[in-house]
């Protein structure tokens, strides 16, 4: 049976479109309570970054620019809202949730809070932050050529044996 691939490995990225259309269809499928809120967001993505890309994937909304890749994400939840800007980690002021590679986030749960001043800068430093299509930075995109890792200075072998030394449950009695 073949080994079923974890995480995001197996995610394709989304398929950019010019047309806002996909992201209009999504907000009219959202919890009432939050579609003022994602409606709010959004127009004031479109109005602060020019140029924009849209997709919808995975029940969420992206955005993002030919030349920086996804650049920002919106995930509707229940109760809440999260902007995520996929470069965050590289703001002058990151985010203050999320550690995961270089996304941080933004919990937004009401309309004033949809229009806080530091939202509206990350939305900002996002359309300079470039991120690349597949999420990762455009030096470390998916495919591209990376620097040899590091090993430990043993052989493959050496390695090996090892490794299946080391999973070997103990025979103590």
């Amino acid at each position: 049976m073949p080994k079923a691939i974890k995480g995001n490995a197996g995610r394709k990225p989304p398929e950019p479109s010019a047309n806002h259309s996909d992201i209009d269809d999504w907000c009219r499928r959202l919890m009432p309570d939050l579609q003022p809120i994602v409606k709010r967001l959004d127009e004031s993505i479109r109005a602060t970054v020019p140029g924009l890309d849209y997709a919808v994937k995975w029940k969420r909304a992206y955005y993002g620019l030919p030349e920086l890749g996804w650049i920002i994400e919106i995930a509707a939840y229940d109760v809440s809202v999260n902007v995520v800007f996929l470069g965050g980690a590289d703001f002058e002021s990151p985010p203050p949730l999320g550690t995961t590679d270089r996304t941080r986030y933004i919990k937004v749960t009401s309309l004033e809070e949809a229009q806080r001043p530091e939202l509206q800068k990350c939305i900002e430093q996002a359309g300079r932050t470039p991120v690349g299509r597949d999420g990762h930075p455009p030096e470390r995109r998916l495919g591209a050529r990376q620097p040899p890792r590091k090993t430990s200075g043993a052989s493959v072998p050496e390695r090996a044996a090892k490794a299946i030394t080391a999973s070997r449950p103990s025979r103590r009695y």
